[in-house]
């Protein structure tokens, strides 16, 4: 896709676009979970952690700060001051710090002898071997394992979780 890219005229590095280990654009792109539920997705759009996203993400949050007597949906919202902001306290931000190819690890710990459900039972028990590896004690950090390409790779993400998520701005119905 890069080269794609290249060809059609864009001037920044692809690490500058995507990378593992280090700061890239990857890392202003943050999922948006409701609780246990994917709301969306957004970006950074400042160095003090104000996120744009769209109006449906947010919108869960946007219900619950509502009243009869304070109809955000319908009249919108706008802190003028840090103090104004309305604190959204079932959201999180995760924020993609590493991804890393686990596939071998798998390959080596359960190989090919066993019977399908055999497998699955043993891979899901080194997912959750891995994942609390990875995780140690660190309350602000998520860690999942996908199985990718059909399920012949097994890809690890760690997450960088933010719960001091607050609603700044929220335009009025009529123009959301």
């Amino acid at each position: 896709a890069y080269p794609q890219m290249k060809a059609q005229g864009i001037s920044v590095d692809a690490n500058a676009i995507y990378h593992p280990d280090s700061a890239a654009m990857n890392r202003a792109i943050v999922r948006i979970n409701d609780g246990q539920t994917h709301t969306g997705s957004g970006s950074f759009v400042s160095d003090e952690g104000l996120i744009l996203t769209n109006y449906s993400a947010a919108y869960p949050a946007i219900a619950a700060a509502s009243s009869e007597q304070k109809n955000l949906l319908k009249d919108g919202f706008y802190a003028g001051s840090s103090a104004e902001e309305i604190p959204a306290p079932d959201f999180r931000l995760y924020i993609l710090m590493e991804q890393k190819d686990v596939t071998d690890t798998f390959t080596n710990q359960i190989g090919d002898s066993l019977r399908y459900r055999q497998r699955q039972q043993r891979a899901q028990k080194l997912k959750k071997k891995l994942i609390s590896q990875r995780k140690s004690e660190a309350a602000n950090i998520a860690v999942t394992i996908n199985d990718i390409m059909g399920g012949n790779r097994q890809l690890m993400s760690v997450y960088r979780v933010l719960q001091d998520v607050r609603i700044v701005h929220v335009p009025p119905r009529s123009v959301a």
